[in-house]
């Protein structure tokens, strides 16, 4: 004789793995919800603090002197090709071209390395005038 079957739906029973799987699933996500309170909270501390010891800066700025900048290297990559194309007159081997155009790429490629340092340094013209006068 079989044993009566426990996942008969009609008389209420659940299966023990089923009822672990949905307990696993639950934890599981308490723990996420968990971990992302604390997120918030310590992300909220964190700009408080900030606020408090005058270290915010306004958004507004932010965005001006990100829009400044990019839009001045956007200008300096669109001159390039006019300000390159001098150096690629009488050129003889393509090898000699591809020297230039390397050359032309990294200086664009060192401009924009000094991106991240332009935008967090408030001073970084006069650093920039300091690096010149070197």
């Amino acid at each position: 004789m079989k044993p009566p079957n426990k996942s008969n739906p009609s008389d209420g029973h659940v299966p023990h793995h089923v009822l672990n799987n949905e307990f696993i699933i639950a934890k599981t996500k308490l723990a996420e919800d968990q971990a992302r309170g604390v997120r918030t909270r310590e992300k909220a501390n964190r700009l408080m603090l900030a606020k408090a010891r005058d270290e915010v800066i306004d958004k507004d700025l932010v965005i001006k002197q990100a829009t400044f900048l990019f839009v001045a290297m956007r200008q300096k990559m669109l001159s390039a090709p006019l300000a390159w194309s001098r150096r690629f007159v009488g050129l003889q081997t393509q090898r000699e071209a591809l020297e230039r155009l390397i050359e032309m790429q990294h200086e664009l490629l060192r401009e924009l390395h000094d991106m991240p340092r332009k935008v967090t340094d408030p001073n970084w013209i006069e650093t920039l005038d300091e690096e010149d006068g070197k």
